[in-house]
């Protein structure tokens, strides 16, 4: 059937949903229909376990558990950010080397003139792209560092350390840190 197309695809097979989907699915209802009703009671579901863990909690935990909550939102934002970094590295290598390749298939009086030009120019333009992948990680790996140095000085209950990591995340740029203002 059409629907069970994207769900039966091995790449797929481990997530929850779609385990969860091919099990509990009989030919007359509709796919998008049970999507929808397992990432309601699984968000159901989520809500109520992290209230029964707030009520296991101390008044002061309880206080700080949204700070938590926050800064573990903003550090797994920019691991993806990393990641995405991260392929695009990726992408760049794999141009220059068929860049590469293909510069030295080029007979020597075809590399002369513009297409010689084209190609340093495409280099300064990938070296400076490089660049700036290399310094948004540097940043992003700091804030990273800075926002795990904050949620262990918070479940520590350390003011100090905390103070001291937002004077560290603010000092990073103010495009960055406006949500723990």
């Amino acid at each position: 059937e059409n629907q069970l197309g994207v769900p039966q695809k091995p790449i797929y097979s481990t997530l929850p949903v779609v385990k969860a989907l091919l099990a509990n699915r009989t030919e007359e209802e509709n796919v998008a229909y049970l999507v929808g009703e397992f990432l309601d009671e699984d968000k159901e579901r989520k809500a109520q376990e992290k209230k029964a863990a707030l009520a296991k909690m101390s008044p002061q935990d309880r206080a700080l558990a949204p700070i938590l909550d926050q800064l573990q939102h903003r550090v797994e934002a920019v691991e993806d950010a990393l990641a995405d970094m991260s392929a695009q590295e990726k992408k760049l290598a794999a141009s220059d080397k068929q860049l590469t390749s293909t510069s030295n298939l080029l007979s020597n009086e075809a590399k002369k003139g513009a297409i010689e030009e084209a190609a340093k120019m495409l280099k300064m333009v990938r070296r400076r792209e490089k660049h700036q992948i290399a310094k948004a990680r540097a940043t992003k790996q700091a804030e990273l560092n800075a926002l795990k140095t904050a949620i262990d000085a918070v479940k520590k209950h350390n003011l100090a350390g905390v103070q001291k990591a937002m004077s560290e995340l603010n000092n990073m740029g103010d495009q960055q840190q406006d949500f723990l203002h």
